[in-house]
């Protein structure tokens, strides 16, 4: 039986959210490849933004872009991921992030409790 792909060549899921999710995302290369990048500059705009940030922050200056209609889209988004001030650190995932940020939490807890200000 072959192998289903879809038109950007990549294998056919059935999955409602990964569907979904995969939707707005060609939608958002779609945007950018209407102000003039090219796909692979599009792709790569989109990639090296989730690497940086948040999947919710781009999501929101992307939508936060189409709202104003802003005329240079790249600089507007990356002004919004910039103002939003939750840049990720390299290659940690969203699980990471918050099982580092709770262990930050339970250490200031203890040094509260050391000093006797909790």
């Amino acid at each position: 039986m072959a192998r289903q792909e879809d038109l950007f060549g990549g294998p056919v899921i059935d999955d409602e959210v990964v569907v979904r999710e995969r939707a707005f995302w060609r939608q958002a290369k779609g945007f950018l490849m209407r102000s003039g990048y090219t796909l692979e500059r599009a792709g790569t705009m989109l990639g090296k933004w989730r690497r940086d940030y948040p999947k919710q922050a781009v999501i929101n200056a992307l939508d936060r872009c189409l709202d104003v209609d802003a005329s240079d889209p790249v600089s507007f988004i990356e002004a919004c991921l910039r103002q939003s001030g939750r840049m990720a650190p390299p290659n940690e995932t969203d699980l990471e992030r918050i099982k580092r940020e709770a262990l930050a939490k339970v250490g200031e807890s203890r040094n509260a409790i050391d000093r006797g200000t909790a």
